[in-house]
């Protein structure tokens, strides 16, 4: 067993524990019309328990594990719809700042293993933003100006890493979500609370990376980001199939549970089916990205991952709503928030479209069966 494998149990053992602890789905309950704030208290406990150092170097005091490592946590998130922003505010900026050289980018990443600040990428400037992007916003002589959609878990007291370009280059800032000059308009309702910045001339920041430094820091992070929101997306199928099968087992009509019906039993035993094939998905993406995260082969396995564990996480949550019928509309019952959690992720990091689209360009050219 590596250390990697060995890391990877604790944070399974632990993950669990702490889940059936500590969080009570019901706490998700009159949340469908407000704006998702994090919970500091669980935020926390989380980092006292290692989980957002996951994946930073031993060198910024992380546990420099691998991106499997780090699917683990996602997956058992979201195997139980648990709303902290693990990807947006670990996995996306801990890989950004790994890539990061100097004292800046080491005083951030303690800032966000201790879980006293949270650090989020700003980067997306239009809603159909796929590839990394640094326009929106600019770097001159009157500061930081411009304005990035769609920012994820954005705290008054937190971090913003910022993708912006200077004299025409691209190059990452640091600037803080409650100076003066930034104006925060909150999303309603989403799986991890969205946000659109804009910035007036923050003339306070610290510059992370530039050049091809700050474009391989972003590409890496947002596919990191990836790969860990399709291992959660796999464990929402999981969790909503757990319900569902919990629900038709215990649902009675014409004397007999509903869940003895072959077509209902066929339809879940399709859901498992696509939860093995997505989970493999997944673990394929991981691993070639843990190998190299810049070939073509790992860009197409990522979002084979991404758009596969989204759609059968739509799909499961769909089922489920039906099956659960006039209740699974209802904010009471679990299996809405499983539907809503699936909708938010598909959407987030890429639509199944776009990432179908890039497997397609990316896939390596199959041989000739004629030699």
């Amino acid at each position: 067993m590596t250390d990697d494998d060995d890391i990877g149990e604790m944070l399974r053992d632990s993950a669990a524990s702490f889940i059936q602890a500590r969080f009570d789905p019901h706490s998700l309950r009159g949340e469908i019309d407000g704006v998702r704030a994090i919970d500091r208290a669980l935020w926390s406990e989380m980092a006292k328990l290692g989980w957002l150092a996951v994946l930073l170097p031993e060198a910024m005091g992380g546990l420099g594990a691998s991106l499997r490592a780090a699917n683990i946590l996602a997956e058992i998130f979201g195997r139980a719809a648990f709303q902290q922003p693990f990807v947006a505010a670990a996995v996306i900026p801990s890989t950004l700042l790994a890539q990061c050289q100097g004292a800046a980018a080491s005083k951030i990443a303690t800032e966000l293993l201790s879980g006293e600040t949270v650090v989020t990428l700003a980067w997306q400037s239009a809603a159909d933003d796929f590839d990394p992007r640094f326009d929106g916003a600019e770097l001159g002589s009157g500061g930081l100006s411009g304005a990035k959609r769609f920012v994820p878990a954005v705290e008054e007291e937190g971090r913003l890493i910022v993708s912006a370009t200077r004299n025409g280059e691209p190059v990452l800032v640091a600037v803080d979500a409650a100076a003066p000059a930034v104006r925060i308009s909150r999303h309603r309702s989403t799986l991890i609370g969205l946000a659109d910045v804009e910035f007036h001339g923050v003339t306070e920041f610290v510059v992370l990376a530039e050049g091809k430094a700050a474009r391989t820091a972003l590409s890496r992070a947002i596919e990191a980001g990836r790969v860990a929101l399709a291992a959660q997306a796999s464990g929402l199928l999981a969790g909503a199939l757990d319900r569902t099968i919990a629900h038709v087992s215990q649902r009675v009509q014409f004397d007999k549970p509903i869940g003895s019906f072959q077509s209902v039993q066929h339809r879940c035993v399709d859901q498992h089916i696509a939860l093995q094939i997505a989970s493999a998905s997944v673990a394929n993406a991981a691993s070639c990205y843990d190998s190299d995260p810049e070939l073509a082969e790992t860009l197409a396995a990522i979002s084979s991952a991404k758009a596969r564990a989204c759609d059968a996480a739509l799909a499961a949550g769909t089922l489920g709503v039906q099956l659960h019928g006039a209740m699974g509309f209802t904010e009471e019952a679990e299996i809405g928030h499983y539907l809503r959690a699936a909708m938010a992720s598909a959407a987030w990091l890429g639509s199944s479209p776009a990432h179908r689209r890039r497997f397609i360009s990316h896939r390596a050219p199959r041989e000739s069966v004629h030699g």
